[in-house]
């Protein structure tokens, strides 16, 4: 019966994963929440930031640094969402994705998965299903770490905002992590599909944030899937509904990707 229904098969396989990313992240959300009032409170770290390059800032976090002892969102955007956050959210999609497909074939699983009488268009899809429900959980669990540590720390962030801009980040890593299935479902090895799915969302981030900085890649800026994802400022604006579907779109374009190239593929079952 389990394997008939591979979405729960799939999360249940990965439950321990799961478990680790989602105890990872709490503690990352706790320790940089929890150190809001030292920022807030010692202006003098910010002037020491603002000594830094320029396009050093730019990579690393982006934001306005003059505002940090002022508006905690800022502090959040910089320390967290700019950088950190989407990294983690796209490299455990990217892992997840790489894994549905070409995992199963290289540990010689998906043999036996096929042979059950499950089409294959529809392993793709409830592996997709159990990469979001994945995906979904960890920003909840991220949700209730920053909400708490915003409590404790007196933040006053907005929980409607902030779960905004955390479910912009997990759009994000489902277009990477889509392109990961994809590049399985193609025949790609674990290791290079999760390679090159890591490596082009890397790259993603460098155009963005070296843009404003390097006039020579300005105009490759709106190619880039990080831009779609914090151009708006989700958490002091809330979530962009036309950002928020170009990044929908892409990742079903790399899901239809998945659907045809897996269905033409000769596995020999």
């Amino acid at each position: 019966m389990m394997l008939n229904n591979v979405a729960l098969k799939t999360l249940r396989d990965k439950r321990r994963a799961l478990l680790g990313w989602a105890i990872a992240l709490t503690g990352f959300a706790f320790l940089f929440t929890l150190y809001w009032p030292y920022i807030r409170d010692m202006p003098s770290i910010v002037q020491l930031l603002q000594a830094y390059p320029e396009a050093l800032i730019k990579v690393f976090v982006g934001g306005d640094l003059s505002k940090f002892n002022l508006v905690p969102e800022s502090f959040l955007n910089a320390e967290l969402f700019f950088l950190w956050v989407p990294l983690v959210l796209m490299l455990f999609a990217v892992t997840f994705g790489s894994d549905a497909i070409a995992g199963e074939e290289e540990r010689g699983t998906l043999d036996l998965l096929l042979t059950n009488p499950v089409p294959r268009s529809r392993v793709v899809i409830e592996k997709f299903v159990a990469m979001v429900t994945s995906s979904l959980v960890l920003a909840a669990t991220l949700w209730i770490a920053l909400m708490a540590g915003s409590m404790i720390s007196e933040m006053g962030i907005d929980p409607v905002r902030l779960a905004e801009v955390i479910f912009s980040a997990v759009l994000l890593g489902l277009v990477f992590g889509s392109l990961s299935l994809a590049l399985g479902c193609v025949g790609l090895k674990p290791g290079m599909s999760t390679g090159i799915g890591a490596a082009l969302g890397v790259a993603s981030y460098l155009v963005n944030a070296l843009a404003p900085v390097f006039k020579e890649i300005e105009s490759y800026q709106k190619l880039s899937p990080f831009f779609y994802y914090i151009e708006a400022d989700p958490l002091v604006n809330g979530l962009n509904l036309g950002d928020a579907t170009i990044l929908v779109t892409l990742t079903a374009i790399m899901l239809a990707v998945a659907l045809v190239a897996f269905q033409r593929r000769d596995i020999g079952v």
